[in-house]
């Protein structure tokens, strides 16, 4: 059985960033899971599938749920560079670093996860250093490689018209968006607007910048990397969302079978899929 979530304050490369701690008894490992871009913990809670999925793994394995700098209750950046894929892997690393040392475990064996943005952070966190990472948990991975320079200059664009016109106009902007996307089911729209709402033009500014300026590592980094260092990888995505493209995910896959990985690609059709019974077998197997 899992304990009761505690919600903590760890100060994580400079910056207060706030997580949420829920584990058993004796954990097989830990969890460190990474959040989509716009969004927080707080954010996913109010949506379905992401924090039931997570309550359910936490009966075998420790659950570190966080707010990305930036994001909901943790601290702003004080550059851009902290705010891209590559920066937020940093804090990743940190937090793994900070866990070993609070929870006395000497080392510890980490499952990286992450949804769209936090696939990004977590892959540059295991390219960093793989070491004691016993799985990638990735769902809906977003544009990368040779589909990302489109999606940069979107961001770019943002981050001007968000300076020239004041946050308001980009949270226009993003809610008509919402209202379109072919993302998969079971997001909260108005929890998400919400939340973009109460930060700081600074803050917004911030993490624009440092998304126009993102991408995952390159495909002969991730290769040598799973070659070195095989680990399991365990991919959920849905198909015919432009923004979180399948075959992004399909060539994450194959990368990971030509290093002699175990690798799973599911398709699934809203957050809740999650939580099936079969898809927590095959995590809690590891």
């Amino acid at each position: 059985m899992a304990g009761c979530e505690r919600h903590e304050v760890w100060l994580v490369n400079g910056r207060k960033t706030s997580l949420r701690v829920l584990s058993p008894e004796d954990p097989k490992g830990t969890i460190i899971y990474s959040h989509g871009l716009f969004i927080s913990s707080g954010v996913e809670d109010q949506g379905e599938g992401i924090a039931p999925f997570f309550n359910k793994l936490a009966k075998h394995w420790r659950v570190v749920r966080y707010d990305a700098r930036g994001h909901g209750a943790s601290e702003e950046a004080s550059d851009y560079e902290q705010q891209t894929w590559k920066g937020l892997g940093k804090d990743i690393n940190a937090i793994r670093e900070l866990i070993v040392n609070k929870f006395n475990t000497g080392t510890s064996k980490f499952i990286l996860a992450g949804l769209s943005m936090g696939v990004g952070a977590s892959l540059h966190a295991f390219c960093s250093n793989p070491t004691d990472v016993a799985a990638l948990l990735f769902i809906i991975s977003p544009t990368a490689w040779e589909l990302r320079k489109p999606k940069q200059a979107g961001y770019t664009r943002m981050l001007k018209m968000t300076q020239e016109k004041g946050k308001s106009a980009f949270v226009t902007q993003m809610h008509s968006a919402l209202q379109d996307s072919k993302i998969i089911e079971g997001f909260n729209s108005d929890a998400l607007i919400s939340h973009l709402e109460s930060m700081g033009n600074k803050r917004l500014e911030l993490i624009l910048e440092g998304t126009a300026h993102s991408d995952f590592p390159s495909k002969e980094q991730i290769a040598n990397i799973l070659d070195r260092n095989p680990c399991p990888m365990i991919q959920f995505c849905s198909k015919g969302d432009p923004g979180h493209p399948w075959s992004v995910a399909a060539e994450l896959h194959r990368l990971a079978q030509q290093c002699g990985c175990s690798s799973h690609l599911i398709c699934i059709q809203k957050t809740s899929d999650l939580c099936s019974d079969d898809h927590q077998a095959l995590l809690c197997s590891l």
